[in-house]
């Protein structure tokens, strides 16, 4: 009688067990790398920024993702023998179309300039600042008085070129960030005639994205002055 209540224990604990494994296969999700560049998907040890990559993961590569982050905005995972985190928003469900030619990577190292011949420097122009400074009013006015977006969201849209948030509407102004890759997204705050005043949610920052370099990544339309 007891061997025969051993067995059938062990036998249930068993088929908890497996159950148990079946659930946590169940909550396996596969999802592709879709970064649409050369460039590849930082594989982390932790879900942070801040922290180096083990390697980057190619565009299209078939990941199998065992848990999310509490925010939602990182993946746990393996590659390369390696096991980390990626940011969410870089995988799909689907698999993303296979890279072209046309598609740009990372540009190739130009050659060492050669040696300048020692010249005077010019004079600068009287009106140089002043110019800079006007243009940048001209943006700060304009932001005052276009109406403010709601719900704005904008991405940038250069592949596989670095693009800068700049602390002023100026590409004068020094770049606040210089690692905006395509597909990054900045809530807009205002809008001027070139420029968007955004939130970087990586650095909790406002900084200014030139207009040209995004696209709208959501539904809402918004054109300046309505």
């Amino acid at each position: 009688m007891k061997r025969t209540l051993s067995f059938l224990m062990a036998l249930a604990l068993m088929l908890c067990v497996a159950g148990e494994i079946r659930q946590a296969s169940a909550n396996v999700l596969n999802m592709y790398v879709a970064t649409y560049d050369y460039y590849g998907l930082k594989l982390r040890p932790e879900p942070s920024t801040n922290r180096n990559e083990y390697c980057k993961i190619p565009h299209g590569t078939l990941l199998t993702i065992y848990e999310f982050s509490l925010d939602g905005l990182w993946c746990r995972t393996q590659y390369g023998g390696y096991e980390g985190w990626v940011m969410y928003k870089y995988l799909t469900e689907n698999k993303p179309r296979a890279l072209t030619p046309q598609d740009p990577g990372p540009s190739k190292p130009t050659a060492a300039p050669k040696k300048a011949t020692p010249a005077p420097t010019a004079a600068p122009a009287a009106d140089t600042d002043r110019t800079t400074f006007k243009d940048m009013n001209a943006e700060f006015e304009a932001m005052m008085k276009n109406a403010q977006p709601e719900n704005m969201t904008v991405m940038c849209v250069r592949r596989g070129t670095k693009c800068y948030l700049r602390w002023a509407p100026s590409t004068s102004a020094k770049a606040m960030r210089n690692d905006v890759i395509y597909g990054d997204t900045f809530t807009v705050l205002a809008v001027g005639n070139k420029w968007y005043q955004v939130y970087d949610q990586v650095t909790g920052r406002t900084g200014y994205f030139l207009i040209s370099l995004t696209a709208l990544a959501n539904t809402t339309d918004y054109m300046p002055g309505n």
